[in-house]
């Protein structure tokens, strides 16, 4: 009787344990299956907070402050934000060596610049305020004729460069308030409108204590002392006396053209004589475009009553320049004009008379093989004129077919656009100096050493750009300068 007992006891057991397990399995099957729910639900609320934190940053960063030295700065754009996570990183990567960190300056150096712009001489007029509109672009060009294409070009004043690239900047999508994550260091100094409060009647104490006191300002910021200032750049719109740069000139806005367009004119110029340059290149121009009506057209810009309308009005310079096949660009009282880029713009041949007018600069805007948009004629002096503007007699029609193409291609890479517009992949002035920049200071930082002075001259576009690396004892200090700079006369 024993046995039985025993193989029944048996039994009990192992069914116990069989009931024991399966119950022990299912809780932990509810256990995880909770826990499974819950953190998807957990995941889903965070996602969801994350995009309205975005949105509602998003939504902040549109509104322009009336600061300038007020910049919207998120950790991270809406249009960065993606569902997967290993996307989303990749992302965020695509800014890693272009990040740029933007100094809020005491207001002296810009705001209150642009406060007192009626302090500021133009040069040709008394007041520059009316040109600080739409960003430092200016007012849009009214009753262009058909000239020009409608809402799309301004009338704006080439010595606010720095103001117009400071806009530019606060809407550069790869803005960081972290320095030490920035590949180059933004000044936005307004120099050049600073030295034109003392152009004239002016100790040079005077005219440079601005930069004096900026100097001191920045050396004692972290970002100056961890490179010693050799990540740091800054724009200006006016040549500096501190600055062996040249003068250049530029003209803002957007073009449209008509490859199509009949070209009445072989070749033209426009400016003003200067009797202080005697046997100069341009003064025999102008005798030449004088002497021959039916070759040549001349629109005099002498500033006077009749001048200023001439050449003040983007209109009735695009006019000349749209009808004529080349345009002549001697150097004047720099190297290089505004007229060198009104005529790109206007898709008329540039025709240069000295390499230092373009060829020597702006080599992060235009081809290195010059001869692909231009046409040079090494005349250095009316003493080496000789052929002179003959020459453009003897090119044959089908390579200023060429050189017309290329010119056009050139538009875009040498305008500033509006801050609101979008040009897609497409790059302007801006997308280009910034890119070289970046490229210049990664170079920089690996080849410099501290101590050693190298002077580098660099051209952007319609951007003159003077690199100072080392030491400037002048100053007494381990000073460091980035300096983009740009003047220029017609």
């Amino acid at each position: 009787m024993e046995k039985p007992v025993t193989r029944y006891c048996c039994n009990n057991q192992l069914w116990l344990v069989i009931l024991v397990s399966f119950v022990f399995c299912f809780v932990l099957f509810c256990f995880d299956y909770s826990a499974l729910t819950g953190t998807q639900e957990r995941v889903s609320v965070s996602v969801s907070n994350y995009e309205d934190s975005i949105s509602t940053h998003k939504s902040k960063s549109l509104q322009l402050p009336e600061n300038v030295n007020e910049t919207s700065i998120g950790p991270m754009k809406s249009d960065y934000l993606r569902e997967d996570n290993v996307q989303q990183k990749s992302v965020k990567d695509s800014c890693l060596g272009r990040y740029i960190f933007i100094h809020r300056l005491p207001s002296q150096f810009n705001q209150e610049l642009i406060e007192n712009c009626e302090s500021i001489n133009r040069g040709t007029e008394h007041n520059i305020c009316p040109y600080l509109v739409n960003s430092a672009l200016g007012h849009e060009v009214e009753n262009s004729q058909g000239i020009l294409l409608n809402k799309s070009w301004y009338s704006t004043n080439q010595f606010l460069l720095e103001v117009i690239f400071h806009f530019r900047m606060k809407k550069y999508k790869c803005l960081t308030n972290d320095s030490s994550l920035a590949s180059a260091i933004y000044v936005p100094f307004y120099a050049g409108l600073d030295v034109s409060r003392y152009l004239w009647g002016f100790k040079t104490s005077v005219r440079d204590q601005s930069g004096y006191d900026l100097v001191k300002w920045l050396v004692e910021k972290p970002e100056w002392k961890k490179m010693l200032g050799r990540d740091h750049f800054l724009v200006a719109g006016r040549l500096l006396g501190i600055l062996e740069g040249k003068l250049i000139m530029s003209l803002i806005g957007v073009a449209s053209l008509d490859e199509k367009t009949n070209k009445t004119i072989l070749f033209s110029f426009a400016g003003a004589p200067r009797p202080d340059l005697l046997g100069s290149v341009r003064g025999k121009i102008i005798e030449e475009c004088i002497a021959s009506n039916n070759f040549c057209k001349l629109l005099e810009c002498d500033y006077g009553i009749n001048g200023a309308i001439n050449c003040d009005n983007p209109v009735n310079v695009m006019r000349l320049f749209q009808n004529s096949v080349f345009c002549l660009q001697p150097p004047g009282d720099s190297y290089t004009r505004r007229s060198m880029f009104d005529s790109i713009l206007a898709g008329c041949i540039p025709v240069f008379f000295h390499p230092g007018t373009a060829y020597a600069q702006y080599k992060w805007h235009l081809p290195k093989n010059y001869s692909k948009y231009s046409v040079y004629i090494p005349v250095r002096d009316a003493k080496d004129w000789k052929a002179g503007i003959k020459t453009l007699l003897k090119i044959p029609e089908d390579r200023v077919l060429a050189l017309r193409e290329e010119i056009i291609k050139l538009i875009p890479r040498i305008i500033y656009a509006d801050p609101s517009s979008r040009m897609g992949t497409t790059e302007d002035a801006f997308d280009l100096a910034v890119k070289g920049i970046l490229d210049r200071i990664e170079r920089v930082r690996r080849i410099t050493r501290e101590g050693r002075i190298l002077v580098l001259v660099l051209r952007m576009g319609m951007i003159t750009s003077i690199l100072f690396l080392g030491m400037l004892e002048k100053l007494e200090q381990n000073l460091i300068h980035y300096c983009i700079g740009s003047s220029s006369n017609r």
